[in-house]
């Protein structure tokens, strides 16, 4: 059993120093190729926002706009990890060894996505209360983030394992491992530097739409070993006397083959459902169609036929709502890896 630290990111950890409990200067937009007037000059009065911390002068029609983010106090303890392991290994013959064992673990408390606090329910927005007004903080037009530990890992694996002990030369090693890294509740805060790509769960309401592979999942993973001593020069069967076998002799070819899947991605859409100020959803998937080309290369790999951008549905006041799409959390897997080494000395 381990246990880690929480997030130790500053904007979360040092909400003293956050939004709005400390004001910024805010200034106006300039670009070299629309600026034509200064928007300001020495005389400009500098604007600082908000003038307090309880955002007083904010109204739904004149919001504050930025991001506030801070620790969820009720729920940040520190992440836990249980890991077993069992292992079996059998003398096949004097030269060759065969094993196979179980990994495990399971990860409680973990940091969790981001929770957008500031996000209208789907339902809302089919009842047309998809507006400024109806948000949770109708005076911040902004994402309202807290960082909570309720995530959640479940990770297992099988790995097989030969070796051939050295004879004539020649050894060999063979590894083929099959596992499955499953989260729940995200992948913390840090997210948006993996595969998922963002650091924010789609739907505030309905998590267990984050349930899905580990960023860092691969289903199997092989690698193949050999090394192979050159039977020429001293002590050897050929050459074993001589300038010639001293010069030739003592070298040794090795061989490396490792193949290994793909990591998971997410495929998504710009299109979001209107209105629930969220950031960002996922695409449709499209019955009978392979997500993988066919001639899949480095420059065609995803087949964009397989998703499409989700449909919408009417509300109450007969605006069109776009719909979440039913595509899973990292739906999708990339190319895997192949690789082969050979060198000597």
């Amino acid at each position: 059993m381990f246990y880690g630290e929480r997030d130790q990111n500053q904007q979360v950890t040092q909400f003293s120093g956050n939004l709005p409990n400390v004001p910024t200067v805010s200034l106006p937009t300039v670009s070299a190729t629309q600026t034509v007037t200064p928007p300001y000059t020495i005389n400009t009065p500098i604007k600082v926002v908000p003038t307090d911390p309880s955002l007083a002068s904010f109204t739904a029609a004149n919001p504050f706009v930025g991001t506030i983010r801070t620790a969820g106090f009720h729920q940040s303890r520190d992440p836990m990890l249980h890991q077993f392991n069992f292992d079996m290994q059998f003398q096949l013959t004097k030269l060759i060894m065969l094993e196979a064992s179980y990994s495990g673990a399971l990860g409680r408390d973990l940091s969790s996505l981001f929770i957008n606090q500031n996000q209208i329910p789907f339902s809302q927005a089919l009842v047309g209360n998809n507006k400024q007004a109806f948000r949770p903080f109708p005076y911040i037009n902004g994402t309202v983030l807290n960082t909570s530990s309720f995530a959640s890992n479940n990770y297992n694996s099988a790995n097989f394992r030969l070796e051939k002990r050295t004879t004539r030369g020649l050894a060999l090693l063979v590894n083929y491992t099959i596992q499955k890294n499953l989260e729940s509740g995200g992948a913390g805060p840090d997210a948006y530097t993996q595969n998922g790509g963002t650091s924010v769960a789609m739907d505030s309401y309905n998590l267990s739409l984050e349930r899905s592979y580990a960023p860092i999942d691969v289903p199997q993973i092989f690698s193949g070993s050999a090394a192979y001593e050159l039977p020429f020069g001293p002590g050897k069967k050929w050459l074993s006397h001589g300038a010639t076998g001293k010069i030739i002799g003592g070298w040794q070819v090795n061989g490396i083959v490792t193949l290994r899947g793909g990591f998971p991605t997410d495929i998504r859409t710009n299109v979001l459902p209107t209105g629930i100020f969220n950031t960002f959803n996922v695409a449709d998937r499209v019955v009978g169609q392979s997500m993988v080309l066919a001639n899949a290369s480095v420059d065609a790999y995803f087949n964009p036929a397989a998703f499409a951008v989700p449909g919408t549905v009417l509300s109450t006041t007969g605006a069109a709502i776009t719909k979440f799409g039913n595509a899973a959390r990292r739906v999708a897997r990339g190319p895997g890896s192949k690789k082969c080494r050979y060198f000597s000395f």
